[in-house]
């Protein structure tokens, strides 16, 4: 048993956050952005299909928890479990180009960010944040919204300030004096309609100081990985066998079987409960043999129980 075995490589899938308080206009940008796709296959994840207003034009299908639109993006449904949504995207056939998670208006942008980056099929995109230009001053003023509000634009990386066709230009000028002195790095952007641009909106955005994560944790501190590798071509069944109890803590387990042959492999996959194993093709560069990872909460993850119920495939002494 080795630790630190990576996976097959795969390019990883870009991810931008948007944010921003109640009623700033992220499902105006959100559907601005698919309408503006230009061929991209975007997917968008939404806390609830009700907070975003998809025009029915724009619609192809429903099916559960999934929106097929008609330019080839998709939108679903985060629901209670952020980790098996991104599991849902990641699986997607064919991928998409690029993920967009649309945070609830109360939500920490900088804890979402930090939660994907734990993913390593994921690479990180901008945190965007729309400010609503009509309100963000009776927003900072209010205690009991201040830090919500203060702490989603110390998170960005684009601060987009929205509606300022309903404000002054001196106004506008004093909200983004504002704003930069709530983050000294985000790009900042005056917008009407939240209608930004595309390319700024998706593009990797430029390196910047850590994000400030008061009361909040990194990844590196939430979560930690866990590998594992076999050079021996197991069955399957005994694989399923091995597998079939999984210890709490493990949010989202992937691995690869590939027989002796190389003739046959199978897929595995896990956000919580019995894997799914699924048969699929063999990768080009893929040996044969077990590899898996996994991401799991820190310190709730019982390694050493894993570790050995897993080399007892090697002695053949499941239970």
């Amino acid at each position: 048993m080795t630790a630190a075995v990576p996976m097959p490589p795969t390019t990883p899938l870009p991810m931008t956050v948007v944010a921003g308080y109640l009623g700033a206009g992220k499902t105006t940008l959100v559907n601005h952005l698919l309408r503006n796709a230009e061929g991209r296959r975007i997917c968008v994840l939404v806390n609830d299909f009700g907070e975003i207003a998809i025009d029915a034009d724009l619609i192809e299908a429903r099916e559960g928890d999934s929106l097929t639109l008609a330019n080839g993006c998709v939108c679903c449904s985060i629901g209670g479990d952020l980790f098996r949504a991104l599991s849902r995207v990641l699986d997607r056939k064919p991928r998409p180009d690029h993920l967009v998670i649309e945070a609830s208006g109360v939500a920490e942008p900088a804890r979402i960010a930090e939660v994907a980056r734990a993913e390593p099929e994921l690479s990180a995109g901008a945190v965007v944040v729309l400010c609503d230009a009509e309100t963000l001053s009776a927003r900072l003023a209010e205690p009991l919204l201040a830090r919500t509000v203060s702490e989603q634009i110390a998170a960005a990386d684009l601060l987009l300030l929205n509606k300022c066709d309903s404000v002054a230009g001196e106004t506008l000028d004093a909200l983004q004096g504002l704003l930069r002195q709530l983050n000294e790095t985000a790009e900042i952007r005056r917008v009407e309609f939240a209608a930004a641009s595309v390319e700024e909106l998706l593009a990797e955005p430029a390196p910047r100081r850590p994000r400030d994560l008061t009361d909040t944790a990194s990844h590196e501190a939430l979560y930690e990985r866990w590998s594992w590798e076999s050079e021996a071509a197991h069955p399957i069944e005994t694989v399923e066998q091995a597998l079939a109890t999984l210890p709490d803590g493990l949010l989202r387990l992937k691995g690869l079987l590939v027989s002796a042959d190389r003739a046959a492999a199978w897929e595995i996959q896990s956000t919580g409960g019995t894997p799914r194993i699924a048969r699929r093709a063999v990768p080009p560069s893929a040996q044969p043999g077990l590899r898996l990872v996994a991401i799991a909460l820190r310190d709730r993850l019982d390694r050493n129980a894993l570790d050995r119920r897993l080399a007892a495939l090697k002695q053949e002494e499941l239970v």
